[in-house]
C-alpha cells in the first residue's frame, strides 16, 4: 500500500486559511475509509470534491496534536473488528467543520495501491492507522503528509510539551522568585510586604493597621472588625441624608400612599388641594365626594408649588383622567375611555381590533368612501374594451382592418345581468361583411333581450347592420351598401316579433355569469 499525499479540498483550504486571522476555529469531526479509487482523478478535481463515494468505515480522529503554530498532527484508526465485508481501502477522507458551521470534506488521501481489509474473523483485531501532519498557511497549496506510525513517538511528545507549555523541574527552580517564603522555615520578611486583601489572625479576625489605630479609639478598640463597625470611613453619616427625600410616595409594600372611602367621609378634591410639595399616590373608592367618575380611581398627584400641581388617574372602567390644581382649585378632565379608544400596534400602526366609524369625514367634512363603496363604483363604471377583441371579415372570410381609433365601452349591470355598450367602430366595412365583438373575457352565455331583432345604422341611413350572437361574440352584419362607421347611438330593438314598430334604447346584451 502507498498513501503519499492528502489533498485539501477547496472547502478545506478555505477553512484552514480562515484560522490565521482568527476568523474561525476548526473542529475535526471524523474520517472515512472508501473502496472508491480516486488515484487517477486529476488534482484539481480532487480539490473540488465535497463528499467521498463508497464509504466502508467511519471513525473519529484517534489523536490531534498541535506541533507548532502552523502544524497539526492527526491520527485515525480503522479497526478490523468493525468490518463485516472485506474491501480494498483506496481512499481516506478527512472531515472538519468551523466551530459554528456545517461539516465539510476537508481533505482527500487517494492511493493506487490499496490495502486489503479482511472481514473480522472474531479473533484478530488489527487497526489500519494513518497519521497526518496538516500545514495551515497562506500558500496556495496546503499539503498533508502521511506516515503510518501507530503510536506516539518522541517528536509527538515534544510537540505536546511545546503546545501545552509543560515545564520541567529545572524550569520551575530557575523561575522561582527570591522573595517567595520558604514554608519549611519561620517567615522572615526582609522587606516591607503589601497584603492586598488585608491580614487576619488565626481566628479569621481582621488585624487593625497603624492607620486604623490612629483614626479610632485605641483604648476601647477590641479588633479591626469592631473598629469597622463603629467608625468605618464609608458608613453613611446623618449629615449625608440632610437633602434626601423625606416623604414616601407610596406605602412600603408598593400600594398607594392614601386610600379614600365614602364611609370615612372621604373627599378626593379636598385631599388633592391639601397635599404638600412632592409626589403622592392615591386610591379613591366609587361614591367618594369629588370623584369625577362613577367607579373607583387610582393615580398620582405631583405638587410643584403651594396649591399648584398636576396629576393623572385611571378608573376601574378604563377612563383616563387629567387632574389640574391651580391656586387651590381642582379640576378634572376625562381624556378618554378604553372602550372608546382605537388601539394600534406601536410598531406597525395596525388597528388591533375592529372599529366602526360613524359618519367619518376628512378635510373639512368630506365623506370618506369605504372599500365596498369603491368596489360598487368600480363595478358600475364604464370600461374600455381592448380593440383586439374587435375583428371584421368580408363575405369571403378575408380580414378587414378595424381602425385603431375605434372606441368600445362596456358597463356591467349585475342586478339585471346586462352588459351595456357604447361604441363607435371605424373601418372600411363592405357590403355583406361581418364585425365581431368578443366578450368572452367578461361574461358567459350571451343573449339578446327577448326582442325579435337588433338593428344598427351605419354612417348613412341606407347602410344597416343586423345583430346576432355567435358563442360569446356579438356579430354585426352589414346588409346593404358599404359603410365606414358603426355607432351604438342608432341602435334599436323591435318590441316583439309581430310588431312593425322600432324603439330606440340603450345598446345591451344579457348574460348568465361573469367571468
Amino acid at each position: 500500500m502507498q498513501f503519499d499525499t492528502t489533498y485539501l479540498t477547496e472547502a478545506g483550504r478555505s477553512l484552514a486559511t480562515g484560522t490565521l486571522g482568527g476568523l474561525d476555529k476548526i473542529q475535526f469531526t471524523r474520517a472515512v475509509a472508501s473502496s472508491h479509487d480516486y488515484s487517477a482523478t486529476p488534482v484539481n478535481d480532487l480539490k473540488k470534491l465535497t463528499s467521498i463515494e463508497d464509504v466502508q468505515q467511519t471513525v473519529e480522529y484517534s489523536r490531534i496534536i498541535k506541533k507548532d503554530d502552523t502544524t497539526l498532527t492527526m491520527r485515525v484508526d480503522f479497526p478490523s473488528k468493525d468490518v463485516t465485508t472485506a474491501y480494498s481501502l483506496y481512499t481516506v477522507g478527512f472531515y472538519a467543520r468551523p466551530e459554528n458551521g456545517d461539516e465539510i470534506l476537508y481533505g482527500v488521501l487517494p492511493s493506487s495501491l490499496p490495502d486489503y481489509i479482511a472481514a473480522y474473523d472474531g479473533k484478530s483485531n488489527l487497526n489500519d492507522s494513518f497519521q497526518t501532519d496538516t500545514t495551515v498557511s497562506d500558500a496556495d497549496n496546503v499539503l498533508i503528509t502521511v506516515s503510518q506510525a501507530g503510536s506516539l513517538n518522541e517528536a509527538d511528545l515534544d510537540a505536546i510539551f511545546a503546545s501545552k507549555h509543560i515545564a520541567t523541574i529545572d524550569d520551575i527552580k530557575a523561575n522561582i522568585p527570591a522573595t517567595v517564603i520558604d514554608g519549611s522555615k519561620p517567615a522572615d520578611f526582609k522587606e516591607s510586604v503589601t497584603l492586598e486583601k488585608g491580614a487576619v489572625d488565626g481566628a479569621g479576625n481582621a488585624i487593625a493597621t497603624t492607620k486604623n489605630l490612629a483614626d479610632g479609639d485605641a483604648t476601647t478598640l477590641k479588633s479591626a472588625k469592631a473598629y469597622a463597625d463603629t467608625q468605618a470611613s464609608d458608613k453613611v453619616k446623618n449629615a449625608d441624608t440632610a437633602n434626601w427625600q423625606k416623604a414616601k410616595i407610596s406605602a412600603d409594600d408598593g400600594s398607594p400612599k392614601s386610600f379614600l372611602y365614602a364611609k370615612d367621609n372621604g373627599n378626593v378634591t379636598m385631599w388633592i388641594a391639601g397635599r404638600p410639595l412632592g409626589i403622592h399616590t392615591f386610591w379613591c373608592a366609587a361614591g367618594v365626594t369629588g370623584n369625577p367618575v362613577s367607579s373607583s380611581i387610582q393615580g398620582t398627584m405631583s405638587i410643584s408649588s403651594v396649591k399648584n400641581g398636576v396629576g393623572y388617574c385611571v378608573s376601574a372602567d378604563g377612563d383616563f383622567i387629567s387632574i389640574t390644581l391651580v391656586d387651590g382649585q381642582v379640576s378634572y378632565s376625562v381624556l378618554a375611555n378604553a372602550a372608546n379608544v382605537v388601539d394600534r400596534n406601536p410598531d406597525t400602526g395596525v388597528v388591533s381590533k375592529p372599529t366602526d366609524f360613524t359618519n367619518l369625514t376628512v378635510n373639512g367634512g368630506k365623506s370618506v368612501a369605504t372599500s365596498d363603496d369603491l368596489k360598487s363604483l368600480e363595478a358600475s363604471a364604464w370600461r374600455v374594451l381592448d380593440n383586439k377583441y374587435i375583428t371584421a371579415f368580408t363575405k369571403y372570410n378575408t380580414s378587414i382592418k378595424v381602425d385603431e381609433n375605434s372606441l368600445f365601452l362596456v358597463k356591467i349591470d349585475e342586478v339585471n345581468k346586462r352588459v351595456y355598450m357604447f361604441f363607435t367602430i371605424l373601418g372600411n366595412f363592405v357590403e355583406n361583411s361581418s364585425i365581431y365583438i368578443d366578450l368572452t373575457s367578461i361574461v358567459k352565455n350571451l343573449s339578446f333581450p327577448s326582442y325579435h331583432l337588433y338593428y344598427l345604422e351605419g354612417n348613412t341611413a341606407s347602410s344597416t347592420a343586423d345583430g346576432s350572437i355567435v358563442g360569446n361574440r356579438i356579430c354585426f352584419k352589414i346588409q346593404i351598401y358599404d359603410t365606414t362607421v358603426l355607432n351604438s347611438k342608432y341602435s334599436s330593438y323591435m318590441v316583439n316579433a309581430n310588431d312593425a314598430g322600432w324603439i330606440y334604447s340603450s345598446c345591451f346584451v344579457s348574460y348568465d355569469e361573469l367571468v
